[in-house]
C-alpha cells in the first residue's frame, strides 16, 4: 500500500485547475485536518505524483497568462480611447 496521501477527487480536480488553496480547503473539510496537515497532504500528493505535479505547474502557468492578457487589453483599450477622444476623458 502507498504511503502517499489519497486526496478526494474534488481536491485533485481543483489542483488540475491550478487552485491549490481550494484543494487544501477541500482536504481540510473532508479529512478533518488542520491547515498545516492539509497543506502537507496536498504538497505530498503533488510531489509523489509526477503527472499531477505537471498538471499543477501547467495550470499555474495558464493562470499567470490570463492576468498579462487582461493588462495588455486594458492598455490597448486606453490607447484607443485616447486616440478617439483625445484628452476629453
Amino acid at each position: 500500500m502507498s504511503s502517499t496521501p489519497t486526496l478526494p477527487a474534488e481536491a485533485i480536480a481543483a489542483l488540475r485547475q491550478g487552485q491549490k488553496i481550494a484543494a487544501i480547503k477541500i482536504v481540510r473539510e473532508r479529512q478533518n485536518l488542520d491547515l498545516a496537515a492539509a497543506k502537507a497532504a496536498v504538497d505530498a500528493a503533488i510531489a509523489a505524483d509526477p503527472w499531477l505535479r505537471k498538471q499543477c505547474d501547467a495550470a499555474a502557468r495558464r493562470g499567470s497568462g490570463g492576468r498579462i492578457l487582461t493588462w495588455v487589453l486594458a492598455i490597448i483599450a486606453a490607447v484607443v480611447a485616447w486616440y478617439k477622444f483625445g484628452w476629453q476623458f
